[in-house]
């Protein structure tokens, strides 16, 4: 596997890295967890759809108003993580 070519940073990269955070909303704004409506919510989870990416490529989907998605790594360095649901 080849690495790829360097690339030149912008002539502005330095004032980018400068600039302070912009905000889009403060933490105050944010709803406060509802640890009661996730655990009822995941009480009820059923699996409706799945799909697999393979490395390197990328696909979008569609999560219905409502419905929950989750993301899991079955390969490589990160499938350590959270496994899958259990298959009802």
């Amino acid at each position: 596997m080849t690495k790829p070519a360097p690339t030149t940073p912008p002539a502005d990269a330095a004032a980018r890295r400068r600039a302070p955070p912009v905000l889009t909303y403060s933490v105050e704004q944010l709803s406060s967890f509802d640890a009661a409506f996730y655990n009822a919510a995941r009480s009820e989870l059923s699996n409706v759809a799945e799909l697999t990416v393979l490395p390197r490529e990328a696909k979008a989907f569609e999560v219905p108003a409502g419905h929950f998605f989750r993301i899991v790594s079955v390969e490589g360095p990160a499938s350590w993580g959270p496994q899958p649901l259990e298959r009802a």
